[in-house]
């Protein structure tokens, strides 16, 4: 409990809709003047230091005053939660069970990992039009001055270590991992051991194995990893889905994104760390053609180099002629062309492609997010393309 001569001033804040009164208020006591706006009628607060210290859960009864709000632990269950693991997750969990509109009613929480990449804003983005509050990051570089931008009040963690003790003690929602690929599947089992789902950055791991380590962890947490992969969402991608219902087609991926000479010095241009080409720039694209023409039929061919690389790979529906390039006096494309005789299609996912996280972050946070065996026929495949034939 509070000890009011080295702590007097608290907050209450309420963990269904997030409202706080202000560090200042005195409360001696435990009855404060004025109580925290709510959005709910049965509010359920924790009461803070202004440390971040957990001392107590605070119930407001339906119909409270400002001069009868009581203050009491929840239950033995919310009282174990403080005393004992000083965090909010058993508070949060318990509080799923009798009061299933919290989490409506509240804003998501998210944390971020991989703040300074590459990708990142487009998520900072989309969490803050979504209305999510995204409340930490972790990156070992210090570049995040983006932030100020999307997210002015996030607290931004180095290391790992503080990290995850923050999220032990202050749960979030959602984890979103935007880390350098051999490193997602062990931020997204962090995550969902800290209580968080999770929205994670393609590829989702360099290895069809490490899906099924995830499988597991999701079953011992009941968490779920969602993956990016926004090319389904694409219009063009969309109604493609729509027109070629049959099968014999001929298709011809070309995808260049030009990179200049950092990519090969960073973490993208070796291997083992962002799986080569095939793995970094072309899993969502191999994905998509998975989603169109079915699963791989044979093992097919390829060539892969720095810069370059070029095969052919047959569906249960189609035979993909496909190339990939970071060459970067080339210019930048993403076009797919379908040629089933008299049906002959072509997509061009250069324009939007960039665009399309927010909608995937509306669909996530709904329960219709992509989950880790979407991702598991594409992961097999280019997994396949680090050996060589």
């Amino acid at each position: 409990m509070i000890d009011r001569d080295t702590n007097p001033k608290i907050r209450t804040r309420c963990l269904n809709c997030g409202n706080a009164t202000p560090w200042e208020l005195d409360m001696p006591d435990f009855t404060p003047t004025t109580p925290p706006g709510c959005l709910c009628e049965h509010g359920t607060f924790v009461a803070e230091t202004a440390a971040g210290e957990m001392t107590s859960v605070v119930r407001a009864p339906k119909g409270f005053t400002p001069d009868t709000l009581a203050v009491d632990y929840l239950d033995d269950k919310a009282a174990a939660a403080v005393a004992d693991f000083d965090n909010e997750h058993a508070v949060r969990a318990h509080l799923d069970e009798i009061n299933p509109v919290r989490r409506a009613l509240a804003p998501p929480r998210f944390a971020l990992i991989g703040a300074a990449g590459y990708v990142a804003p487009r998520h900072m983005r989309a969490i803050r039009e979504i209305g999510g509050d995204l409340v930490a990051v972790l990156d070992p570089h210090d570049s995040v001055g983006i932030l100020d931008t999307h997210a002015p009040g996030c607290l931004y963690f180095r290391e790992p270590e503080r990290f995850e003790r923050f999220l032990l003690r202050h749960p979030v929602d959602w984890v979103a991992v935007c880390s350098p690929n051999y490193l997602h599947d062990a931020h997204c089992i962090m995550a969902m051991r800290a209580g968080a789902n999770v929205i994670c950055e393609k590829p989702l791991v360099l290895r069809e194995a490490n899906i099924d380590m995830l499988s597991r962890v999701e079953q011992e947490t009941s968490r779920r990893v969602n993956v990016v992969l926004q090319c389904r969402l694409h219009p063009d991608a969309i109604g493609a889905k729509r027109a070629l219902t049959a099968g014999g087609y001929r298709v011809r991926v070309d995808y260049c994104t030009p990179r200049g000479p950092w990519y090969h010095w960073s973490w993208k241009g070796e291997p083992h760390k962002s799986g080569g080409l095939p793995t970094n720039i072309g899993v969502h694209l191999f994905d998509l053609c998975s989603w169109l023409f079915g699963e791989q039929r044979g093992r097919g061919q390829h060539r892969v180099d720095t810069e370059e690389a070029v095969g052919w790979l047959p569906l249960e529906r189609a035979e993909i002629h496909w190339r990939l390039s970071v060459r970067r006096e080339e210019a930048a494309q993403r076009v797919f062309r379908v040629d089933g005789g008299d049906n002959t299609v072509s997509l061009d996912l250069t324009k939007g492609f960039t665009d399309l996280h927010t909608e995937l972050y509306r669909r996530t946070i709904r329960g219709k997010g992509y989950g880790i065996e979407d991702i598991r026929p594409a992961t097999r495949m280019v997994e396949q393309m680090r050996r060589p034939t």
